[in-house]
């Protein structure tokens, strides 16, 4: 699986983010088991064994991006505009990262360094199926408040944070393509790939320039090509693209 799914980065954000206010239970406790799990994991590439599906930190921590997959946006977990982007959203990208850069630490940025993030992705896909899904999920769900956040910035202090912001939505909302398009995945994940991705697209477009959307609508379309079976799906992806609104992000 390609490692595409990660979301933009902490540092692109920071010239978006505001400060935070309090927490809902289920928010809590989002953060509470991510930063159990961050500790846990280490930085990217410094360890090569990763906490296993038994491990505690690591049940704990994806029970609550599971119920993060239904309750964002509602009173459990509200979205409170950029204030929960990062505290919300971080987390499990931090966490995927980890896993996906085990044991990576002294290779080189290069073929060699993507070909093992490719590797763990399969070797850990189990651990980090859910937290994948929902990191993409967390980005598409706060792209409005990071257009509505880009349009009160000036443009000059803006253009790399909002660069980053898009590539990291391209690569989420192309990656989650890419996860309905695998005949390997069983078909429970397949289908929960196939779901998201329809439900999402619209919010991912927010961030996309036009180039982007035509890819993004063309790996739709070979999605369906694929598998017949999905085109109900790829079609709302395609009309969701089609119809996002093109704000600054998207003409960054």
């Amino acid at each position: 699986m390609n490692h595409r799914l990660l979301g933009p980065s902490a540092c692109a954000l920071a010239l978006l983010l505001a400060g935070c206010g309090g927490d809902t239970e289920d928010t809590a406790a989002l953060v509470k088991t991510g930063a159990a799990l961050e500790a846990k994991v280490g930085e990217p590439g410094k360890n090569s064994v990763m906490p296993g599906s038994d491990d505690p930190d690591y049940k704990a921590f994806v029970a609550a991006t599971e119920k993060g997959m239904t309750a964002l946006g509602t009173d459990a977990m509200p979205i409170d505009g950029l204030d929960s982007f990062q505290k919300l959203c971080g987390p499990a990208a931090k966490v995927t990262v980890a896993y996906l850069s085990a044991g990576t630490g002294g290779v080189a940025e290069g073929e060699a360094k993507a070909a093992a993030m490719n590797a763990n992705a399969l070797k850990y896909m189990d651990q980090i199926f859910t937290p994948l899904l929902y990191s993409a999920h967390c980005t598409a769900v706060h792209m409005p408040a990071v257009e509505k956040a880009a349009e009160e910035k000036p443009d000059e202090k803006m253009q790399s944070a909002m660069r980053q912001v898009q590539g990291g939505a391209f690569g989420q909302a192309t990656g989650l393509l890419q996860i309905a398009g695998d005949p390997s995945l069983d078909a429970a994940r397949h289908n929960r790939a196939l779901d998201l991705i329809a439900a999402d697209a619209g919010n991912f477009a927010i961030a996309l320039n036009q180039s982007q959307r035509q890819q993004v609508a063309q790996l739709a379309d070979a999605v369906a090509q694929a598998n017949a079976g999905t085109k109900g799906q790829m079609e709302q992806v395609k009309a969701a693209v089609a119809k996002a609104p093109c704000g600054k992000l998207c003409g960054v």
